[in-house]
């Protein structure tokens, strides 16, 4: 009898172990997904929502073989500000830490050159996605079942 009790134990113990480490996967394919928007020109929920082109595109958007930059990449601060930060054990936080993030993940007003106000299209790069979910929980369930198996 006491050795079952042991193995619930053991078991727990390595469930929450193979949870840790699912957590640290989980928040790396976040970061990686939020960023992968940058590439695709787009949010991807269930499909990929391509974000609304430039009004006017400048000659300082093309570069040097004519081709027109993509939207949101003039210097790639926006992209690589994305960063994950641990809370705890089990949280993790993705954010971006620039003061425009906001106005462009979600179609905020802002302010040019401290006085013109305008208001910026939704142009989502982070937030709920349902094919991440479904990377989630595949990887929560081979975490587990591995620590459950051994």
């Amino acid at each position: 009898m006491a050795n079952k009790g042991f193995q619930l134990d053991k078991r727990k113990v390595a469930v929450l172990k193979a949870l840790q480490g699912a957590m640290v996967v989980v928040a790396n394919q976040s970061e990686n997904h939020f960023k992968k928007s940058f590439r695709d020109g787009g949010f991807t929920d269930t499909t990929l929502r391509p974000w609304t082109p430039r009004k006017r595109p400048s000659r300082a958007d093309k570069n040097a073989r004519g081709r027109s930059r993509a939207i949101l990449v003039q210097s790639g601060a926006l992209r690589r500000s994305i960063v994950k930060t641990r809370l705890n054990g089990f949280k993790y936080k993705i954010t971006s830490d620039l003061p425009y993030s906001a106005i462009h993940n979600e179609g905020l007003p802002g302010l040019a050159w401290g006085k013109h106000t305008f208001k910026m299209p939704k142009r989502q790069f982070i937030g709920v996605s349902r094919v991440l979910r479904d990377k989630h929980i595949k990887t929560f369930n081979k975490f587990v079942i591995k620590a459950l198996t051994q």
